[in-house]
């Protein structure tokens, strides 16, 4: 009745990996100890109560068998995607990898395509939501054999030792389910989670290892010393935009930061040169391509204008600001027909927006970051650029 409730409970949360994982726990239980028709049985059981309670819940709710493997929602695409981005970083340097802690950074050179929001691009994650993929991206594949080999030996020694008290075979039966779940979640990265998965470890092979003289005590302090030197580069490359580059030069953000405080020192030609290396690092981030377009339409190279804005276009059509960009390069070369189809664009994109609540008053939790200024629009530039386009500025 127990394991009814519980799947019942994961059927009504939609969380396949975890009906995926406990299935094979509850297998490898089954083989180790012979108890294949208890397993039939109680299995079958709990699946009548699970479907029962499942209908109830459906007739009750109104819930449809779409809703429950989260089929009608975009997100749930999602995760093959990101295991495809993953890979593609991994293979981006499969000996070392990005470095630990670096996923989101090789990530960004992958993104695809969110489906939410009114832009393409929003989505970006330090996890891979796989732990095989999470090391062989960051750590390649030297630090995925070193973890893979760790485990395998652990889960070797629960395996071939005899069947001992029920709680080194419970443990055993969970950490099967963790294991299965890490290869479609980021468990380890939740401290808590972790300690479960390892503990699991620990009273699955409950007999005491071999240990030399000194024990683990290097590991220990291997471990304490990572953890006290982790944050340091962090905390130096605080200190200044340019020292953030020197020790993360393949940080797109820190590219973009030290660029505009380039800006503001006027020093344009070299934000100009921080700027394509983080389009580089970031080829999916319309917002770099329209501040790197800004800086040329500051030098008046209005087809530079034209072409970034197009490019930013292409990437995320709802962004109204490089419509007004392209708009305005279109009116300085003398191409006011092209340059009106652009600005009437614009319009029509942004009340289509406005109609999905962005920039309407008490919706704004809608929206965030990349969204926000994916949408945003300078009345004032509108006015002055619809101005050129009409032939009512002095500057056409």
């Amino acid at each position: 009745a127990l394991l009814g409730v519980c799947l019942a409970v994961l059927i009504a949360a939609r969380a396949r990996s975890a009906l995926l994982a406990l299935t094979a726990a509850a297998l490898v239980a089954a083989l180790r100890r012979g108890r294949f028709r208890q397993l039939a049985l109680a299995g079958a059981g709990a699946l009548v109560l699970a479907a029962a309670a499942t209908g109830a819940m459906m007739a009750w709710r109104g819930v449809s068998a779409a809703h429950l493997l989260k089929l009608d929602k975009l997100s749930s695409f999602k995760r093959p995607q990101l295991w495809a981005a993953a890979a593609r970083v991994a293979a981006d340097d499969p000996l070392l990898g990005e470095g630990p802690g670096n996923f989101e950074q090789g990530f960004r050179r992958h993104n695809f395509p969110s489906g939410r929001g009114i832009s393409n691009y929003q989505f970006a994650t330090s996890h891979a939501h796989s732990e095989p993929l999470q090391a062989a991206a960051e750590t390649g594949l030297i630090g995925l054999l070193f973890l893979m080999g760790a485990l395998l030996w652990s889960w070797r020694a629960a395996w071939t030792r005899a069947a001992a008290s029920l709680e080194s075979e419970c443990a055993l039966a969970a950490g099967i389910a963790m294991s299965v779940f890490l290869l479609v979640d980021n468990m380890l990265h939740v401290p808590g989670l972790a300690l479960l998965y390892f503990s699991a470890l620990v009273v699955a092979t409950p007999e005491k290892p071999t240990a030399s003289k000194h024990g683990y005590a290097w590991a220990l302090a291997a471990g304490l010393m990572l953890t006290v030197a982790g944050p340091i580069p962090g905390w130096v490359a605080g200190r200044s935009a340019e020292t953030a580059v020197r020790i993360f030069p393949a940080d797109a953000a820190a590219r973009e930061n030290l660029a505009r405080e380039l800006v503001a020192r006027g020093r344009f030609d070299e934000a100009i040169v921080h700027l394509k290396r983080s389009v580089e690092l970031e080829p999916t981030n319309a917002l770099r391509l329209a501040l790197w377009a800004e800086l040329l339409r500051a030098k008046a190279d209005w087809n530079g204008v034209f072409l970034l804005s197009g490019r930013a276009i292409a990437l995320e059509p709802n962004f109204v600001h490089a419509r007004l960009l392209r708009a305005e390069a279109l009116a300085r070369a003398k191409r006011v027909a092209d340059a009106r189809i652009e600005l009437s664009e614009l319009f029509r994109r942004r009340e289509e927006m406005r109609a999905h609540g962005f920039g309407v008053e008490g919706q704004e939790g809608l929206f965030f970051g990349y969204d926000r200024q994916i949408g945003a629009v300078d009345e004032a530039r509108a006015a002055m650029v619809e101005g050129l386009v009409r032939g009512r500025s002095k500057g056409l």
